[in-house]
């Protein structure tokens, strides 16, 4: 693994992390259940599309 690719790696763990508290403080100020499922899908989600750039973008 190159230095360049250490450093992308490094930033998507970060920016996971980063997202995951952020998706947490939606989830976790939001009275309504519903709204919270819809949150929780658009969490995971999202995550998805993270770990898909991921691997997309350590294998070019």
């Amino acid at each position: 693994m190159n230095v360049h690719n250490f450093v992308i790696f490094i930033t998507c763990i970060v920016n996971i992390f980063t997202y995951n508290k952020d998706i947490e403080k939606v989830i976790t100020s939001q009275g309504n259940m519903n709204k919270q499922h819809r949150h929780q899908k658009q969490a995971i989600m999202l995550i998805q599309k993270i770990k898909t750039h991921l691997r997309s973008g350590l294998y070019v």
